[in-house]
């Protein structure tokens, strides 16, 4: 019994909230990533194939397109945000086993591009969808 009860205190140790983080959309909760997701599942595995049964492929080659060059553009800026600071590619030298607890401009940089990778995770999911609206299942 005592195992689980440090377990599960290193895991609500893990949990450490942040005011100012929490208060961007989709992270004071889980629920709303478990909505997304339920709904690109959905989308996915039953509405897209149901819709796609009886008709024609869709031409979106060039929303494609454009979505594939935005969604680069979008993730080489994050990957070169660590080099136009050099301080953020320091930082992640020093602390990637140590975290650092205090509320440092870098550690809120750092924060602020994950927030942003995580968005662009999500809106990765919109090419798979692109691509069950192209394919005759």
């Amino acid at each position: 019994m005592k195992t689980h009860t440090n377990i599960f205190q290193q895991f609500y140790n893990e949990l450490k909230s942040d005011s100012t983080i929490d208060s961007w959309p989709l992270v004071n909760s889980p629920w709303p990533i478990c909505i997304i997701l339920a709904l690109y599942l959905t989308f996915v595995l039953k509405l897209g194939p149901k819709l796609m049964k009886n008709r024609e492929p869709m031409n979106i080659k060039y929303l494609i397109l454009f979505y594939n060059l935005m969604q680069t553009m979008f993730n080489s800026y994050i990957f070169a945000y660590q080099f136009i600071k050099p301080e953020i590619f320091n930082y992640i030298w020093n602390h990637a086993c140590h975290p650092d607890n205090t509320k440092s401009n870098i550690v809120h940089e750092l924060h602020i591009a994950s927030w942003y990778f995580a968005i662009s995770k999500i809106i990765d999911l919109f090419d798979t969808v692109s691509k069950k609206l192209i394919i005759k299942l």
